[in-house]
């Protein structure tokens, strides 16, 4: 599991990408999106990448300017990973 401290995104004609960094910049996972490619995954090199759908491309830029602590994390059988936010209280008004 790592946490994600920083980002960068990338806007291409045909995909948006956003490059998810931890520790002194490390790039940890890339979330990619592309009409038909959501819910695919390659977590076979160090960098994950999670494939999603263009129309998830805000969602995502607002769990990160909006929430914290934020993860990246692999599952116990290594084919999956997951952006999740860390337990938070019900009601923090944001």
């Amino acid at each position: 599991m790592e946490e994600v401290l920083h980002y960068q995104c990338f806007v291409h004609p045909t995909e948006y990408r956003i490059l998810l960094k931890g520790m002194g910049f490390r790039p940890v996972a890339e979330l990619i999106f592309r009409r038909g490619e959501a819910g695919r995954c390659d977590t076979s090199g160090q960098l994950i990448r999670i494939f999603l759908g263009k129309d998830d491309y805000l969602r995502c830029v607002d769990m990160l300017r909006n929430e914290s602590p934020i993860f990246v994390e692999r599952s116990d059988d290594g084919e999956m990973a997951i952006l999740r936010t860390a337990d938070e209280p019900v009601g923090e008004n944001e």
